[in-house]
């Protein structure tokens, strides 16, 4: 699967669950939106800072928890917000992808 067809597979899931209204995000959602793909992101971290962080495990309910599932939360978080907003999410990274190998060793001064 592509990040299109990841995104539209996911929001198709998430709509059929009851989350948003009509087949998109709508404008007052979009914080909420982007502040669930920061939470993933913390949920990576935290599943980092555990003993063998490399370790796919399952909850009692069955659900796979470790920091793979979790950094595939993160992916699937923004490409429903780039298939609801209709962002060639494919496109996009391509195009970044594309400038970043353009710029200077460290570009910035930045020390990471």
């Amino acid at each position: 699967m592509n990040l299109k067809e990841i995104g539209k597979a996911v929001l198709e899931g998430a709509l059929s669950k009851g989350f948003f209204l009509g087949n998109s995000i709508r404008s007052d959602e979009a914080p909420r939106e982007l502040a669930l793909v920061h939470s993933e992101v913390s949920e990576a971290l935290e599943e980092m800072r555990k003993p063998d962080p490399q370790v796919l495990y399952y909850g009692p309910d069955g659900k796979p928890e470790g920091v793979g599932p979790e950094l595939a939360d993160v992916i699937m978080r923004v490409a429903e917000c780039a298939a609801a907003w209709n962002i060639d999410l494919d496109e996009m990274v391509r195009i970044k992808n594309d400038f970043n190998k353009s710029r200077p060793f460290k570009h910035g001064g930045k020390r990471f």
